[in-house]
């Protein structure tokens, strides 16, 4: 099977997040399961992401 390209996957990722945020507004969909589910996920990313660039810059600046 072949493996599919991380820029179709970002894209993939993107048009899903874009339709999951549309069918929670059209539906009026109280927004705790985004909040208590989703969101904690996405900020383990960026920090995830923020610990690799002060890595990589941690020796620049000295």
């Amino acid at each position: 099977m072949k493996k599919i390209p991380l820029h179709t996957r970002i894209i993939i990722g993107l048009v899903l997040g874009l339709i999951f945020g549309l069918v929670v507004i059209k539906l009026n969909i109280a927004p705790d399961f985004t909040l208590d589910y989703i969101k904690p996920i996405g900020t383990i990313f960026i920090n995830g992401l923020k610990m690799i660039a002060v890595h990589w810059c941690w020796p620049l600046s000295s």
